[in-house]
């Protein structure tokens, strides 16, 4: 960053810097004089000073005074010379960028139009700014909500860092130091990533450095084991092993390579995504709503509720829906389903009509296979004339609620009965083992559904669906099987942040970031990410269920039992309902509700009585009421299914952020276990 005369320069992307005229200023000593600084700077818009002091000062006798303490030592630093940066009246605090730069701002400016717009010159330049984390070192745990805040912008920031290197290495393939370069940058902001040192392994052999390579593969398969507890890191072993045995063949492998495609011609390894992208999704077209109501003014509801439903559906990242010019050149048209679906190469139909009876407008939607012409799904709404506007919107999000999944268990079904052996059709057979393997808690089944999506993966990287799937389905197999679950959770974690680095507005990736975060109890990444996926997706139930779920966590239980009361809205005949039930059982248990807690608790274990884990709140709140002869049956009815789990709770092994939630919940099983905790815990 280079600024002019009398400027200042703000650095953020890194430890907290102020310079003018290539100066270094000093900073306040104050910890929260700098977390203030940098907040407003980060910020650049008004702030009421409520916001502020609660922020930074919630426990003080005068956070008003802390705050103008804090504010006469930020001052004179952002308002050198004439320059009046720092304005505050009697409600608000503002920063506003007056002939002064700030590398944060830089960088979303460089990043604005998307990495894969941008030039290799202004993605250097991004990545060349970040000097190491957001605001690094300046942590208040004792301020939790700037504790938050500041998580939350690392991770974004973090992010784009990720995605400005990833999309350079992409960009680089033909130039094996460059990308090395930025492999080893990436490996410094992540570490404990097995994929990012596994591709260094390759780069060193392949140019020749072999015995650079022998030394990092050792060094980090070492720090890998020892942080994740097992040997087993096949992805470094593999690059470490092929690395070496492509070097001596590569030579051989050019020439045929040369003769089978001929000269200058891509191979079919190097297809793109986008010749593909009809078989990677289950496709939908919603068809211009028929008006039955006699007024040919309803017209216009009509297309309005097509139009909307179009756009609903086209947030979801698991299936592509039809363009509106192509549906609506069908209004009026007399064509079968499956003549409409070759046409539009559409695997689902979705249609629907209007009535008119009094001052109601009743709605029938209806969900077919194209193709084979079977009805999938049916529903039926009513709005009232008077207030039509205000409730369509609200019918539009119920009726894609509703239907997103439908359309989802559909497609997987048909991936099951009807894969074939082709790369995009493994793709979608892929994605149909996991979704119901851990629907089944079926392992095995998961297991074969990632081979599946690897082997996609083998042959096009950039697959976002093979992508979005592998890192799915690895995470749900960390979570039905402990052992492994750590190298699972790895692999999960770079297959998203591959994704990220293709669609950084993909729901999935923010999905599986928070889920995995979740695991490996970094609670405020998980909060946050779980937060931007469903901001990108509000009707997305699995989001809606992990994202209620970690809000317990947080003991936001209000929070939590709305996006809870939202699943459950969005999807009552979901094959996952017992798990929304569990949530709500969570949820209310935490908001101190136990009447609701064991209502949701019973419904979760009527559905599925095999999962140990939807028995702990229910006893836990039975145990609180003081329902002590039924809390007991209810815990030994989880310990026969899960014992393990059982023990660990009891052992003060759980995902809460907040300590105290932790002890209260501990507390209760113990009181539900009675005397068998003992015998359970010495066996």
């Amino acid at each position: 960053m280079k600024c002019g005369r009398g400027s200042l320069e703000l650095g953020l992307l890194g430890e907290l810097e102020v310079r003018s005229a290539g100066c270094v200023l000093p900073l306040p000593a104050s910890r929260k004089a700098r977390a203030l600084l940098g907040f407003l700077v980060a910020t650049c818009q008004p702030h009421l000073r409520t916001r502020l002091c609660d922020l930074l000062w919630d426990g003080p006798d005068n956070p008003r005074a802390e705050l103008r303490w804090s504010l006469s030592k930020i001052r004179p630093l952002l308002n050198l010379g004439d320059e009046q940066r720092l304005v505050a009246d009697r409600e608000h605090v503002t920063f506003n960028l007056r002939n002064a730069v700030s590398d944060l701002v830089a960088v979303r400016g460089l990043l604005a139009a998307g990495v894969a717009r941008v030039s290799n010159e202004n993605l250097e330049k991004a990545v060349d700014l970040f000097r190491s984390e957001f605001l690094n070192g300046l942590d208040l745990p004792a301020c939790p909500q700037f504790q938050l805040w500041c998580l939350g912008e690392r991770l974004a920031a973090k992010s784009m860092r990720l995605a400005a290197l990833n999309e350079l290495i992409h960009r680089s393939k033909n130039a094996p130091e460059q990308t090395l370069r930025h492999a080893q940058a990436i490996a410094a902001i992540e570490p404990l990533s097995e994929t990012t040192h596994a591709s260094i392994v390759g780069l060193l052999i392949s140019l020749g450095r072999e015995k650079e390579a022998s030394d990092h593969y050792h060094i980090a398969r070492k720090a890998l084991a020892t942080e994740f507890g097992t040997f087993e890191l096949p992805v470094l072993d593999a690059a470490f092993s092929a690395g070496r045995r492509r070097r001596s063949q590569s030579a051989v492998a050019d020439a045929r390579a040369a003769r089978r495609h001929g000269r200058g011609r891509p191979s079919a390894r190097s297809a793109t995504v986008a010749g593909d992208a009809s078989w990677e999704k289950a496709s939908i077209a919603v068809l211009p709503f028929t008006n039955l109501t006699g007024d040919p003014e309803q017209d216009h509801l009509a297309d309005g509720i097509t139009d909307d439903l179009i756009a609903e559906l086209s947030r979801f990242g698991d299936f592509s829906v039809i363009a509106r010019n192509s549906t609506f050149a069908f209004k009026g048209s007399k064509h079968s389903p499956s003549h409409v679906s070759r046409l539009l190469s559409a695997q689902f139909l979705l249609e629907g009509s209007i009535r008119k009876s009094d001052d109601r407008l009743r709605m029938v939607v209806n969900l077919s296979d194209g193709f084979s012409e079977r009805q999938i799904w049916a529903e039926r709404y009513e709005l009232s004339v008077d207030d039509l506007f205000s409730t369509q919107d609200e019918i539009t999000r119920r009726i894609v609620g509703s239907l997103a999944p439908q359309i989802t268990y559909a497609a997987r079904e048909r991936e099951l009965t009807h894969g074939g052996i082709a790369k995009h059709q493994s793709s979608l057979r892929a994605s149909g083992l996991i979704w119901r393997g851990w629907d089944q808690t079926d392992v095995d089944m998961i297991s074969r559904g990632i081979a599946l999506a690897e082997y996609v993966l083998e042959g096009d990287p950039n697959c976002e669906r093979a992508l979005a799937i592998c890192a799915l389905g690895r995470q749900a197999r960390a979570e039905l099987r402990p052992k492994g679950a750590a190298a699972d959770l790895e692999v999960a974690a770079s297959s998203a942040e591959r994704l990220h680095s293709l669609d950084p507005d993909n729901q999935t990736v923010w999905l599986v970031r928070g889920i995995v975060s979740i695991r490996r109890q970094q609670h405020a990444e998980a909060l946050a990410c779980l937060r931007r996926s469903h901001l990108l997706n509000p009707n997305d139930v699995l989001t809606l269920r992990y994202l209620s779920c970690e809000e317990s966590n947080w003991g936001l239980g209000s929070d939590a039992i709305a996006h809870g009361k939202r699943a459950l809205q969005l999807s009552p005949r979901d094959p996952g309902l017992d798990w929304i039930y569990w949530v709500l059982s969570f949820a209310s248990y935490v908001e101190g509700n136990l009447e609701a807690a064991v209502k949701f608790g019973r419904e979760s274990v009527f559905l599925n009585p095999r999962n140990a884990g939807h028995y702990g709140f229910l006893a836990a709140s039975l145990a609180e009421q003081g329902e002590l002869a039924e809390a007991q049956e209810v815990i030994k009815a989880a310990f026969r299914r899960g014992p393990d789990y059982v023990c660990s709770r009891l052992a003060g092994k759980t995902y809460f952020a907040v300590p105290e939630l932790a002890a209260r919940y501990v507390t209760a099983l113990k009181r539900a276990a009675g005397d068998l905790q003992r015998l359970w815990l010495r066996a």
